[in-house]
């Protein structure tokens, strides 16, 4: 599979595929065409590299899959139910977004498409590990 091409010899010559993308946020690459050179529309055209939105999307992910496990280990521990456990899922989320948007130095829109990719799709993606680390250190703690 050809990735790459090198315009400086005539043959083509192909680069392997990195194994493991850099785990860290990845700037959009946004390119702006200005008004008067989009002809048609008169309007600002934006490109963005998907490969970027896609790493972003993935360390988002990453990190909140894994304070998710860390706040849920705490939440089992203390020994928190019912709304007070679901209280504590959003106050960690809350929290686990607001250290991304600080990593990102408040620039969100050149990292992500808009703010509720952090928030929201970060902790749907970690309701499931937060419930299960839960309801297991909470069964370890203060059931056996």
């Amino acid at each position: 599979m050809i990735h790459a091409v090198d315009h400086r010899t005539p043959a083509l010559v192909a680069h392997p595929p990195h194994p493991h993308p850099p785990a860290r946020l990845a700037r959009l690459a946004l390119v702006v065409v200005p008004p008067s050179r989009s002809k048609k529309t008169g309007k600002k055209l934006t490109f963005v590299d998907p490969e970027k939105v896609a790493n972003n999307a993935r360390v988002n992910d990453t990190v909140f899959q894994f304070l998710s496990i860390v706040s849920g280990i705490v939440c089992g521990v203390l020994g928190y139910t019912d709304l007070k456990g679901l209280g504590a899922f959003f106050a960690f989320n809350c929290v686990i977004g607001a250290a991304v948007c600080a990593k990102l130095k408040g620039d969100v829109k050149s990292h992500f498409a808009s703010w509720d990719k952090i928030f929201v799709a970060g902790a749907g993606a970690s309701a499931g590990t937060f419930i299960l680390f839960w309801t297991l250190f909470y069964n370890i703690c203060h059931l056996f």
